[in-house]
């Protein structure tokens, strides 16, 4: 019995992820807080990198105390 056998090399494959500076996540930080009082509604801001750890954090006036965990776990 004859068998055989297929190998194909398997491109190189890559992702491209995006990073955020300090000065980066403090400009996403003030978009969000433009974008919430624009609609009037107070809220808790967090930027997080890839791996869902915090860059920056802002907790706006009038918010509930349980917002800051949400924010931060989205």
């Amino acid at each position: 019995m004859l068998a055989t056998v297929f190998c194909f090399a398997a491109g190189a494959q890559t992702i491209n992820v995006m990073t955020l500076d300090q000065a980066g996540a403090q400009t996403v930080l003030q978009a969000g807080r433009e974008n919430a009082e624009q609609r009037n509604a107070p809220s808790a801001i967090a930027v997080v990198d890839p791996a869902g750890d915090l860059l920056a954090f802002q907790r706006m006036d009038d918010v509930r105390p349980a917002s800051v965990d949400l924010a931060i776990e989205k």
